[in-house]
């Protein structure tokens, strides 16, 4: 369950009772609660649209894992970012550095890799949240 909230006057405004309520029938739970920052939630849908879009897409045309065709992806489409060399041997870093913007360039170059290889992918879909089975559910 996610919870968003905002402050007013430097207090916290949110839905307190139906958190309380959902945490009573979870017996054990942790709650997290971090600073909102819209650069992080961009870079979070970007890692689920590779994750459940992206990734699967290039697996299946390639015959490959899941976890082969993001490396794939990162050696053919985000060397800039994700490809060091340290005496001579070849190190793949992880994309969770990448900052949005990277990712979004990352992204763009899968797009044209992807066409190039006879496996287009669609676009994420800009309007995600106005589906009625994306809508955050507050018991």
């Amino acid at each position: 369950m996610l919870y968003r909230g905002y402050t007013t006057d430097g207090k916290p405004i949110t839905d307190w009772p139906s958190i309380y309520a959902y945490c009573a029938d979870c017996g054990r739970f942790v709650i997290e609660l971090r600073k909102y920052d819209e650069a992080a939630e961009i870079s979070r849908k970007q890692m689920a649209y590779l994750h459940s879009v992206v990734f699967p897409a290039l697996a299946d045309h390639m015959g490959v894992s899941q976890l082969m065709a993001e490396v794939i992806l990162k050696k053919k489409c985000g060397e800039a970012f994700f490809i060091k060399k340290v005496d001579g041997n070849e190190i793949i870093l992880s994309k969770t550095m990448l900052t949005a913007k990277q990712t979004t360039v990352w992204m763009e170059n899968i797009w044209d890799f992807m066409e190039s290889v006879g496996c287009p992918v669609p676009p994420p879909d800009q309007e995600w949240f106005k589906h009625d089975n994306n809508k955050i559910e507050v018991k």
